[in-house]
């Protein structure tokens, strides 16, 4: 059986106005939103039981960011 799971970025900054969308990077809040998903997705009785395997993530900062800090 395979299983699909799909996770959202965590809580990004405000932009600045002369920032792109594209390039928010994560607020404190979403720092610590990823170290709470880490958690979670290392849990052998939790996600962890299921992957992830293979990831698809978006080029956006934020995203790439989640990513790198979670999983």
């Amino acid at each position: 059986m395979r299983y699909l799971t799909i996770v959202r970025h965590a809580k990004a900054e405000k932009a600045t106005p002369d920032q792109r969308d594209f390039d928010r990077k994560l607020s404190d809040r979403g720092r610590r939103q990823c170290e709470q998903l880490r958690v979670w997705a290392s849990d052998q009785s939790e996600l962890g039981l299921y992957g992830p395997t293979t990831a698809l993530v978006s080029a956006a900062a934020r995203t790439k960011e989640t990513y790198r800090r979670a999983f």
